[in-house]
């Protein structure tokens, strides 16, 4: 195709599409359909882009200009000039995204593409697990769709840990000079023995939420049971999360610091600061603020109090303080990331921050909008919905509704 494109470019002098760049993926028919579309549009996009490109400098814009691809990413005008198929679909994918991190969302699915990945096929276990569990009556398989209902609840948690993991050692990534990001990690470099750790505390942590909630919607057995795995994954969270507080201090991983930036309310440009690496970085922000202890002794206490709690049989008192629990976990991973939302270990100066990596004020301000508005609208259903599925689960109600309880 490359040599044919050769040939036939030096006789016509047209724009020439070839299925092994456009579509570079097996059978024919996808590749053609692909190659087709992307030839048929191809003139229309580069005149388009020529006039966008001429109307902004003429409004004296003088930045790069780049288009968000159909996977989310960002492409320069040009790519997308070559191969604008690559843009079908790119507003649902890019706009409610990329509102309010949209260089987060761009580097980080670059680099954890196939954990996100992942996750979803995860996920997709859990609505078809649900709705074909008690289809059959059958042992066998109900037991298969168990476990792809766990498979469903307990990858996501160890994946989001181990991505939290990632973000205090750094991220492998760096911006070029037009803030185009290149990924120079791995896969499996994901999964090193920090960033497991850490997927230990956010699966320990949500099993431990999970495990209250049992315990206050069962009774008999099944609540005892609930109880003892309740109790186990918070003790199990809170040495993961103790160890991964002394393996900071004490592990020689080293945190960020700004040295140099410009003021916050200047454009984003995440090149523009100096970021240096230290071992003390990571409680700067507890030294400056001492409160933010407040959220690490949370998040010990609270799981503590939620085991003592349950023990006794106080169930809701103790579902609330593993939801306090929670809050404190994930709040003194922000409190020490702050203000870096995803650091870089390979060039520290592109570590994206809360100043220099989110959209515009009228963005954020919509999105406020929306959210003073939107949010008590699903506080207000997601109460009447647990109003409805009140009062405890027994054995007697499974078996009279077998076919319809899951």
């Amino acid at each position: 195709e490359i040599r044919a494109r050769a040939i036939l470019a030096a006789k016509v002098g047209l724009p020439i599409s070839i299925s092994c760049e456009v579509s570079p993926q097996m059978r024919e028919f996808e590749r053609f359909n692909t190659v087709c579309a992307n030839a048929y549009v191809r003139p229309q996009m580069t005149g388009y882009l020529d006039r966008l490109q001429t109307r902004l400098k003429d409004h004296g814009a003088r930045c790069p200009v780049f288009m968000i691809h159909s996977g989310g990413g960002l492409i320069s005008v040009e790519t997308a000039a070559e191969f604008p198929v690559r843009l079908v679909e790119s507003g649902p994918a890019g706009g409610a995204i990329f509102a309010a991190w949209p260089l987060v969302y761009a580097t980080a699915f670059s680099g954890f593409y196939w954990a996100m990945l992942a996750v979803l096929w995860a996920l997709f276990f859990r609505p078809v697990g649900f709705d074909y569990r008690s289809k059959i009556d059958n042992t066998t398989w109900r037991k298969t769709w168990d476990w792809g209902l766990f498979v469903g609840g307990a990858v996501p948690p160890l994946i989001f840990g181990v991505a939290f993991g990632n973000l205090f050692q750094g991220v492998p990534f760096h911006f070029d000079d037009s803030l185009v990001s290149t990924y120079t990690g791995s896969f499996w470099g994901l999964l090193n023995p920090f960033a497991l750790l850490a997927g230990v505390v956010s699966s320990a942590m949500i099993t431990m939420h999970g495990g209250m909630y049992l315990a206050h919607r069962t009774e008999g057995d099944v609540q005892r049971r609930a109880i003892r795995g309740a109790t186990l994954a918070a003790v199990t969270m809170v040495a993961a999360f103790a160890a991964a507080g002394l393996w900071l201090r004490f592990g020689g991983i080293d945190g960020y610091a700004i040295a140099a930036m410009p003021a916050t309310d200047a454009l984003p440009d995440p090149l523009a600061k100096t970021v240096v690496r230290s071992a003390e970085a990571w409680w700067a922000n507890y030294a400056r603020y001492p409160a933010i202890w407040l959220l690490p002794i949370t998040g010990i206490a609270s799981a503590l109090l939620a085991v003592w709690q349950v023990r006794r049989g106080w169930t809701l008192t103790a579902f609330v303080f593993s939801s306090l629990s929670i809050v404190g976990v994930i709040g003194t991973a922000g409190a020490s990331l702050f203000p870096f939302v995803m650091p870089s270990s390979t060039h520290p100066g592109s570590s994206l921050t809360v100043w220099d990596s989110v959209s515009s004020h009228l963005t954020l301000t919509l999105m406020f909008w929306a959210t003073l508005i939107l949010m008590p609208i699903i506080i207000v259903y997601s109460s009447w919905a647990y109003r409805v599925m009140r009062g405890k689960v027994t054995v007697e109600q499974i078996r009279a509704n077998e076919h319809s309880a899951y």
